[in-house]
């Protein structure tokens, strides 16, 4: 009886439809929170299997973290580029306070991100609007560098 329930329920299943319903504002910030969260595990983890380390190469500088850790960072990438920016301004910020301003940023950008994704679904993409839309993360990129310096 359960093996029937089970087949129906695969034929029936329309991956078509469940992806067009599909919100990318709510999917990507939930992938994130998920990443993070299996981050934080892989790095519970790494205390008993020492071998999940993951090694890397950054401006000719190897170095060495837990698989768990880094993939925490490498998730946090956006608010480490925005927030890492904005935070030298804000003087005496406790490591904390500024771990949780780089993760809520990078849930805001990850927001933004299906949010736009979401507004462009149904629009034409022609050569014009993807130049438009070039410009402005330039734009962007450039305003938050010019606030670093500051």
């Amino acid at each position: 009886m359960f093996i029937y329930k089970v087949r129906d329920w695969i034929t029936n299943f329309k991956l078509k439809n469940r992806l067009s319903k599909r919100r990318f504002r709510i999917v990507l910030p939930l992938i994130f929170l998920l990443l993070l969260v299996f981050g934080l595990i892989l790095t519970g983890i790494y205390v008993f299997v020492p071998a999940l380390v993951t090694c890397s190469e950054l401006f000719a500088e190897k170095f060495c973290v837990p698989t768990g850790i880094f993939l925490a960072l490498l998730v946090n990438f956006p608010g480490y580029f925005v927030a890492g920016n904005l935070l030298p301004i804000l003087e005496r910020l406790p490591w904390g306070a500024s771990m949780a301003v780089v993760i809520v940023v990078s849930g805001i950008i990850y927001f933004l991100l299906g949010y736009f994704i979401d507004e462009q679904k149904n629009k034409k993409l022609t050569v014009g609007r993807i130049s438009k839309i070039i410009v402005i993360c330039v734009f962007i990129i450039f305003l938050i560098l010019l606030i670093s310096l500051l």
